[in-house]
């Protein structure tokens, strides 16, 4: 047998019914001036042309017969992957040129294990899309590179991570989670002791929600399996705690007439963390649209909380 053949870089890409982004996609890694990239494609059982389009698209497939969530395929694939450097990539996403290099360069520069950063929208939302972007980056993007260990909750999208090869070696993603199972699994590798980088140069093209009712499956489904993971990392969860601690005061205010003392108060709440990031961050909104932000936080808040809430009574696919 021949000596393993050893990448710099190998990006693995988790697809399911992605032959109308898959192209795009491997397209996009064409572009990073990777000489010795391992591109492989994990096809989760797909019913279209996903697996033959990343074929012909010049990218290793490795098909499997039935659906088994994304888990699991890139775990297949990070079994398969003899890079230097690990990356995962969400199968909608792009890649800007030369970030592949860039987040290598950084994950050197930095003496970390792992990187990753935020995505931006890449399709036209309209007023909703746009909203939720804002939305996003207010209160879920981090301005500052951040180092996450220890008992650290990482705040790193999962849309596109880079691994060095170490810190994969006795560590996968957990096969058992639909969803979340990128934050469990650098939840478990920064309390092993591994740093996780959040870089703001670190980014991808990615979909967003376009329209409320995308919004609420979204929220409702992460919400719900965070809430698995939560049961271990109770960081991820605290700030919804908080908030479904509220909301069962407000029911018993109800009683004496108060009800309309607390969803003020969170309103209220939430209108002044709209300003003061803004203002730390130094994003350019206008009054109204931080206004209507404020609003559509508290608007997911609220699902936020009901996924909660759901999650006691219901049991997700997969559960364990």
């Amino acid at each position: 047998m021949g000596k393993k053949e050893i990448f710099l870089s190998s990006i693995v890409i988790a697809a399911f019914n992605n032959e109308s982004t898959i192209l795009a996609c491997i397209e996009s890694l064409s572009r990073q001036n990777l000489n010795d990239a391992q591109i492989t494609v994990v096809d989760d059982g797909s019913k279209d042309r996903t697996a033959e389009i990343a074929k012909r698209a010049g990218a290793e497939v490795i098909s499997l017969a039935t659906n088994h969530g994304s888990s699991y395929a890139l775990n297949r694939g990070i079994d398969k992957a003899a890079g230097q450097y690990v990356f995962t990539l969400d199968a909608d996403a792009q890649v800007p040129p030369l970030m592949i290099p860039k987040a290598i360069e950084v994950l050197r520069g930095s003496g970390c294990d792992v990187v990753g950063g935020t995505y931006i929208a890449n399709s036209r939302g309209g007023r909703i899309g746009e909203l939720y972007e804002l939305y996003r980056r207010v209160f879920h993007t981090p301005s500052k590179p951040t180092v996450y260990t220890g008992n650290q909750d990482p705040k790193v999208y999962g849309t596109f991570i880079g691994f060095r090869r170490e810190a994969l070696r006795d560590e996968r993603f957990d096969e058992n989670l639909r969803a979340a199972y990128d934050r469990e699994l650098l939840c478990r590798l920064a309390r092993k002791g591994y740093r996780i980088l959040y870089s703001p140069e670190v980014y991808v093209y990615h979909p967003s929600p376009s329209s409320l009712s995308s919004i609420i499956r979204r929220v409702w489904t992460m919400g719900i399996w965070t809430s698995v993971v939560g049961k271990k990392y109770l960081g991820l969860i605290k700030n919804r705690l908080t908030l479904a601690s509220l909301a069962v005061l407000m029911l018993g205010l109800a009683g004496f007439d108060y009800v309309i003392v607390l969803p003020t108060a969170i309103v209220a709440h939430y209108l002044m963390f709209v300003a003061v990031s803004l203002l730390q961050k130094k994003v350019n909104i206008k009054f109204l649209q931080a206004l209507t932000v404020g609003a559509l936080a508290v608007f997911i808040s609220m699902v936020d909380v009901t996924s909660l809430l759901g999650f006691l009574f219901s049991r997700p696919k997969h559960w364990k």
